[in-house]
């Protein structure tokens, strides 16, 4: 027996029958919890049990990558028969969207019993290096090294849902991830240059041309085209709202704002079904889903908050003699009203930065974007900047005023408080609601 295994072994012989007896009772809870709401989702439970062994093996690494070669290690079975922990990954099945519903059940106990839910939305990538994996293509990491530009790495695009719970105490969230799915992305075909050889032509020739290469590839699509393209999208949309869709991660190749708005919908309808059916969904994303795709197409008690440029064009609202709503003229620019004191200063409590912070704010509403949003009604909050000094010493502190479009009009600004922590580091933001 080496030294290291007899020191640990002593080091157990140490601990009081308390610390063992409640080492028990967290791994018994793990356990129920594990055959609750995820060995269900499984097709076989034995695949179940040894996906959810490999997990724990994980949870016990003090140090390293989170691995399958590593877990092994950790449960100490490096010297036995490991084949059939990565014969589970290679070939077992099991539904990603059945095991996240587990997960969200998992996690209801921790929503409270009244206020908003949040649920952060965005999308990351996978790193990779062979070009004939699934779903792999050019992908912005803004994590690579400084000497890697422009930011672009090759990787798999991964759409990124996650429940944002916040503490009493602590006022950065807990995310837990309830969606977790490629973005299945339509690769272009190149062209390529064909040489002759008996000629030493290096252009194609008459022949190759018309039966080798493939057709010409036109510009945009016609106007049919993407009628049909479009209403594929929205029947399958209309499928997933009624709960009758196959939700399965290859049936429909959508784009990342249009599987943002089916997420959108499958929490929503977790939610119904866990009896939070008149507690609101409030959901947080960048400037790339800040648009009609997403903002017109959310369910019931739903609000979304966003990100937008600070020269996003708004304009007010106007009205005829009839009362009928239209147009008004364009407004300043937000990055202008922040630095023009063209509005009234107030101020209020924000869970902003990591901290619960007395800000000053600038409020305008209601309001149009009519590039996106259309004749949705919305309220502007211009946020007093929080200077911050990054991890580098030499790099500046911000001076950027948040910008907050809200389609809750009747919201006050402690409706955000609570949502607004996961947009600490964003410069702008957008936000919108269905009633």
């Amino acid at each position: 027996m080496s030294a290291k295994r007899k020191i640990e072994i002593n080091a157990i012989q140490k601990c009081s029958l308390t610390e063992r007896e409640a080492q028990k009772a967290l791994k018994e809870k793990f356990e129920n919890l594990l055959a609750t709401h995820f060995i269900p989702s499984f097709e076989r439970a034995k695949t179940g049990h040894r996906i959810m062994a490999v997990l724990q093996g994980m949870l016990a690494m003090g140090v390293g990558r989170r691995t399958l070669t590593n877990s092994i290690i950790a449960r100490g079975l490096e010297q036995n028969d490991w084949s059939a922990d990565y014969r589970a990954f290679a070939v077992g099945k099991w539904d990603p969207v059945a095991l996240f519903a587990g997960v969200f059940k998992a996690a209801v106990p921790l929503l409270g019993q009244d206020g908003s839910v949040v649920l952060g939305i965005d999308d990351t990538g996978l790193p990779k290096t062979g070009t004939e994996i699934e779903f792999t293509d050019w992908i912005h990491n803004p994590l690579v090294p400084k000497y890697v530009r422009p930011a672009i790495q090759w990787g798999v695009p991964v759409f990124h849902a996650a429940l944002l719970i916040q503490g009493e105490t602590v006022h950065r969230p807990t995310a837990i991830t309830v969606a977790f799915e490629p973005i299945m992305r339509e690769k272009k075909k190149r062209k390529r240059k064909r040489k002759d050889v008996d000629s030493g032509n290096t252009g194609p020739t008459t022949e190759i041309a018309h039966a080798v290469l493939p057709p010409k590839r036109r510009g945009r699509p016609t106007k049919e085209e993407s009628a049909h393209k479009k209403a594929e999208r929205d029947a399958h949309i209309r499928e997933e709202e009624q709960g009758h869709a196959q939700d399965t991660l290859h049936d429909v190749r959508l784009k990342a704002t249009e599987l943002a708005v089916r997420v959108i919908w499958r929490v929503r309808k977790w939610m119904d079904a866990a009896g939070m059916t008149e507690r609101q969904l409030v959901v947080v994303g960048d400037s790339s889903y800040t648009n009609g795709t997403v903002m017109l197409n959310l369910p019931h008690h739903t609000i979304y908050l966003g990100r937008t440029r600070p020269d996003t064009r708004l304009q007010a609202v106007g009205s005829t003699k009839t009362g009928k709503i239209k147009y008004g003229p364009f407004l300043p620019p937000p990055k202008e009203m922040a630095v023009g004191h063209l509005l009234e200063v107030k101020v209020g409590d924000f869970h902003y930065a990591g901290a619960l912070r007395r800000l000053k704010y600038l409020e305008l509403g209601p309001v149009f974007r009519k590039t996106s949003t259309k004749k949705m009604l919305l309220k502007l909050l211009v946020l007093e900047p929080v200077p911050y000094q990054g991890p580098s010493r030499s790099s500046p502190r911000s001076d950027i005023h948040p910008k907050l479009l809200t389609g809750g009009r009747r919201i006050s600004h402690k409706g955000l408080t609570r949502c607004n922590s996961k947009q600490s580091t964003s410069s702008e933001s957008l936000m919108a609601n269905r009633s």
